[in-house]
């Protein structure tokens, strides 16, 4: 979703994801983000979000382990914080 020009050039984006909810991506140049601990969003359209945060020039990276039953990739916020967008296959 546009991000307001103001606050964008402050470090934060915006995105929306289905059911009118978004997710705000804020700078926290004092924070020091854990390595492995992330949250985990499902969505119906992973690949479409993944070429989404690529085009906007967020980096992507597929999981290290393809343990579950789902199609899913990582990347980060701008304070480095893991988030984890997921689709399970049924």
């Amino acid at each position: 979703m546009p991000t307001p020009r103001h606050i964008k050039d402050n470090g934060v984006r915006w995105l929306r994801i289905p059911e009118n909810q978004s997710i705000h991506l804020i700078l926290s140049k004092d924070f020091k983000a854990p390595k492995s601990a992330h949250i985990a969003i499902q969505v119906n359209e992973v690949e479409k979000w993944e070429k989404y945060l690529n085009d906007l020039n967020i980096e992507t990276h597929p999981p290290k382990f393809d343990i579950y039953n789902a199609k899913r990739f990582f990347f980060k916020d701008p304070s480095g914080n893991r988030i984890e967008f997921l689709k399970w296959i049924t």
